[in-house]
């Protein structure tokens, strides 16, 4: 899912299921879409879990379109 999440972002794959995103007011976007994410060093941060569905990352990717 964090795949799936990096390529609708036009990332590059990685190799694990935390996924972070240094762009202005991703946080605030991510949570008005209702999508919880936490902050890191200026970067929203997300972590993609076995109960995270396609709909969930389709979600979070719109927000951030």
């Amino acid at each position: 899912m964090a795949n799936r999440f990096r390529a609708g972002l036009g990332l590059p794959p990685g190799d694990s299921a935390i996924a972070t995103v240094a762009r202005p007011d991703a946080a605030e976007r991510l949570a008005a879409a209702g999508v919880r994410a936490s902050v890191r060093k200026g970067a929203a941060r997300l972590a993609f879990h076995l109960y995270t569905t396609e709909a969930d990352v389709d979600t979070a990717v719109a927000a951030l379109a």
